[in-house]
């Protein structure tokens, strides 16, 4: 069966992504495969090969049986697993080769180039100064800032009954936290994932520190305390430092 999704992935066009039920859209051509799991709103490679028959190598490999179930990402339920595929020209295993050595060097650096953002707070100048927030003891909770730049908004929110707090940052990437460590201060706001979020964070690819910039009167400084208070109440550590 010819495939007709298309993603662009290390300069290449694959076909994909398919799901693990979706295999059979592959064709038994020679090409060069992902598979990547799908974790918090982003994917990260779990292997990368090539073979002379797309479809027939990915139907008898090994670890289908346990990828059809979803793959293992922290602190979250089992994310989903995707194939794609590069067709290469008959006869060409020592070209599927170099592809495949160049684009393991291209995910490898881009893990590392991930490893680095990660270790630098990010940054976030929102809108006037200021966070959008519930009122203390609405459902659910919330603070949520937005910035000039598209790429990154910032919100925490919690519902009456969950037992994590629902974290998005660029560009609706969602990920579940449950130990945070934030402070509040009277010119800033700070975050920063730790233990299993910092593990889950990693694989998504988003940095594990943010530092908020504010600028917000006393009363309105009060009103975010309170809210993150209770957003906060049994789960990570939070702390006002005013």
């Amino acid at each position: 069966m010819a495939t007709t999704a298309r993603i662009r992935l290390y300069g290449y066009r694959f076909h994909g992504f398919f799901s693990a039920s979706e295999i059979r859209r592959f064709q038994r051509r020679p090409g060069v495969y992902i598979i990547a799991c799908g974790c918090g709103g982003a994917s990260y490679d779990l292997e990368i090969g090539e073979t002379a028959d797309v479809q027939s190598r990915l139907l008898a490999h090994p670890g289908l049986a346990s990828w059809q179930k979803g793959c293992k990402c922290p602190a979250v339920r089992r994310g989903p697993v995707y194939f794609a595929a590069f067709y290469c020209p008959e006869g060409g295993e020592h070209d599927r080769k170099e592809l495949v050595a160049k684009i393991r060097g291209l995910s490898e650096a881009g893990n590392r180039a991930n490893a680095a953002l990660q270790r630098t707070p990010l940054v976030l100048h929102p809108y006037r100064g200021d966070m959008a927030m519930s009122a203390p003891g609405e459902v659910p909770l919330y603070v949520v800032c937005t910035q000039t730049d598209p790429r990154y908004g910032f919100s925490l929110t919690r519902f009456s009954d969950e037992s994590s707090i629902e974290f998005m940052v660029e560009d609706q990437t969602n990920m579940p936290t449950f130990n945070p460590k934030v402070r509040l201060y009277l010119d800033r706001l700070t975050l920063r994932l730790t233990g299993d979020d910092a593990a889950l964070a990693r694989e998504i690819g988003i940095p594990l520190a943010y530092t908020v910039l504010l600028r917000v009167a006393a009363k309105r400084m009060l009103k975010l305390d309170a809210v993150l208070a209770q957003i906060f109440a049994g789960i990570g550590d939070y702390r006002r430092q005013f």
